[in-house]
């Protein structure tokens, strides 16, 4: 993609300009933008590992430094498989369960059979979530398939946190 290539839109969603129709989940990045104007980059994604580990656990935890920065990591829709119309995406309950979701200074949020969204106060912050969250998901998938997954505990990630806060790299 070029920048010219993406579509721009109000923050109701109103398509203004662009080459291409808005996305489907217009909904969803508009509602993060009203709900947190601190984001100034939503990305979404059906990134494998998201996806297949969105089926599977209501969290996320992380399990290296990097990962830490973007806890919690939560998924949205029930596990019960209670029906959920919203986890097909492209409507404003799903908009506004995201935006929930992340709430005051959460960066991912997995989406029940569908990938993930995370974001950032730039493009380069959001995609750097991005990565890192599918890392985290790959690592949990492999690990737990090892039998042997031991994430982060809440002290090794408030004190990454910290670090971060600080200016430190971890």
């Amino acid at each position: 993609m070029e920048p010219g290539d993406i579509a721009i839109v109000t923050l109701d969603g109103e398509w203004v300009d662009g080459p291409y129709a808005p996305s489907s989940e217009t909904p969803m990045h508009t509602a993060v933008y009203r709900a947190r104007p601190d984001v100034g980059a939503v990305v979404h994604n059906h990134a494998l590992f998201c996806t297949v580990m969105a089926m599977a656990v209501d969290e996320l935890p992380p399990s290296t430094p990097p990962q830490a920065e973007f806890a919690p990591i939560r998924t949205l829709c029930r596990l019960d498989g209670t029906p959920d119309k919203h986890r097909l995406g492209g409507n404003a309950l799903l908009a506004a369960s995201v935006a929930a979701a992340l709430g005051t200074d959460g960066l991912a949020v997995l989406l029940r059979n569908h990938g993930s969204l995370c974001c950032g106060r730039d493009l380069p912050a959001a995609m750097t979530a991005a990565a890192y969250v599918e890392e985290a998901a790959q690592v949990a998938y492999y690990a737990s398939a090892l039998g042997r997954f031991t994430p982060l505990g809440e002290a090794d990630i408030r004190a990454c946190k910290e670090m971060l806060a600080a200016g430190r790299a971890v």
